[in-house]
């Protein structure tokens, strides 16, 4: 039976772990058949027993079919997603093992135990600000392939999944199961930093200084030029001077000093036109450069605002997650560095899609700010809070131990309970939240903190929500219960 591995390759599949079909019935068919052995007791009867036994069958293969291609998918999901983490780190170590436990039988508590462990990486994944492209397509080309995805082309134009090293492949087509990909996969290509505003604006401020750089340079040329030139009839003009002197001494007559006076006369306008030339390309460049320094001081002032803006959430004001991931490395250099306390909390609104539903995006938007503006400047200056995406926030409480997390997190909840926004005249009762709280340790980074204040969120989201939970740091996080 053709069917898929964990190591993404299309093959028969021979995992320490094989759900194909067992050539023996399983117990629960066993029983279930022997519950209906009395049938066998008649032909007619026997008959039936063998009908219902092949359904049963039936049933039980496609079954264990199915379940073999789910646990495959997790399996590739947990693959490409460990290759995403550091190693070493506890995170890739517990994923390590949840592959590890998926290799031997599980039962189907054991199932539900690992599934908010799945969730919480999905989670974590979605977050990634960069993912490796070709990770995501090893993972997703086996699949495709294996349900069929992109057979008729294959069929209709072999030439197109001709191997790449042969000289038949065409090279301006690409497999059908590449453009579904190219589909299925957002841009990973380009990091945001790479586009990011900041980056952008650091460009466009370098090309500009570049612009104006060469601008300047002719400017200077064309300065130097006509200053030279006037240098040059002030040289001639003295010349002339000394000439009209010697002239002046010797001349005996009325007319040898009027030929004089017009030849002085001449040179000076001459020198005048000159001087007036220079002022013009003077004040010309006076004008230019003053031009350039209000150009650059704007310019420089548009740059500022966009390295705000790039550490900055448009809608709330609150710093975003570049300025959070920022300032959580700080502290966690700064608890370890000085054995300080540095608590974490993830925030997420309950039910806030409802708000957006019935009462439009807009009052969506002032239930955000609100938190933003008037609950969340109950925590002291030195807490950070940041808008981490849609509905959700981050407080890191730095020099904080639990009980003072969680007393401020308590604060604000109750706040949060006699608080609204109003839309028109209708008074809107404030959204309560759900918070995941942990605390630092020395084995941590940024990923394995968040992602322990992430499982703590979704456990406060599975237990009810509007409540705060707290998950500790433990070597193997795997529920063995």
């Amino acid at each position: 039976m053709t069917t898929l591995n964990a190591d993404n390759e299309i093959g028969t599949s021979s995992g320490s772990k094989s759900l194909a079909v067992a050539s023996e019935n399983s117990p629960m068919l066993r029983r279930i058949l022997s519950l209906l052995d009395e049938l066998n007791t008649s032909t007619t009867g026997s008959v039936l027993f063998k009908q219902i036994e092949r359904i049963l069958k039936e049933g039980e293969t496609e079954h264990l079919q199915r379940e073999n291609v789910l646990l495959t998918i997790v399996q590739n999901f947990l693959t490409t997603y460990l290759k995403h983490l550091s190693p070493g780190s506890s995170l890739h170590l517990q994923v390590k093992l949840i592959q590890k436990q998926l290799q031997q039988p599980i039962s189907s508590n054991e199932i539900q135990s690992l599934r908010k462990f799945i969730d919480m990486y999905l989670l974590h994944m979605a977050r990634m600000e960069v993912l490796d492209e070709q990770i995501i397509r090893d993972a997703l080309l086996p699949l495709l392939e294996y349900y069929g995805v992109g057979k008729e082309e294959k069929a209709s134009h072999p030439e197109l999944f001709v191997p790449v090293e042969s000289e038949s492949v065409v090279m301006d087509k690409k497999n059908p199961l590449e453009d579904l990909i190219d589909e299925l996969l957002p841009n990973f290509k380009t990091t945001p930093e790479q586009n990011s505003p900041e980056k952008k604006s650091q460009e466009k401020y370098e090309n500009y200084l570049e612009e104006q750089t060469d601008k300047s340079e002719s400017m200077r040329s064309e300065l130097t030029k006509r200053i030279s030139e006037t240098v040059s009839k002030h040289e001639q003009f003295g010349v002339m001077l000394e000439v009209i002197s010697g002239g002046l001494k010797e001349a005996t007559t009325i007319t040898d000093i009027e030929m004089l006076r017009e030849a002085l006369a001449d040179d000076v306008d001459g020198l005048i036109d000159a001087h007036k030339v220079l002022l013009t390309n003077l004040e010309d460049a006076k004008k230019y450069f003053t031009m350039i320094e209000m150009d650059s001081r704007h310019l420089s002032d548009e740059l500022a605002r966009v390295r705000r803006l790039s550490i900055t959430d448009e809608l709330t004001g609150l710093p975003n997650r570049r300025a959070f991931m920022h300032r959580l490395d700080d502290e966690m250099g700064r608890a370890q560095r000085y054995n300080f306390s540095l608590a974490l909390a993830m925030v997420d609104l309950d039910y806030f899609k409802q708000v957006n539903d019935k009462y439009g995006h807009p009052v969506g938007d002032e239930v955000l700010k609100f938190y933003a503006n008037k609950l969340f400047t109950i925590f002291r200056q030195h807490d950070l809070v940041c808008r981490y995406g849609g509905e959700e926030f981050a407080v890191l409480f730095p020099n904080t131990s639990e009980e003072g997390a969680l007393a401020a997190m308590d604060k604000v909840r109750e706040k949060a309970k006699q608080s609204f926004v109003e839309d028109g005249h209708v008074h809107i009762n404030l959204p309560s939240f759900s918070a995941g709280l942990t605390m630092f340790v020395v084995e941590d980074n940024a990923d394995t903190m968040i992602a322990r204040a992430d499982e703590a969120l979704y456990q406060a989201k599975s237990l009810g929500r509007d409540r705060t939970e707290v998950i500790y740091y433990k070597a193997e996080m795997i529920d063995k219960n």
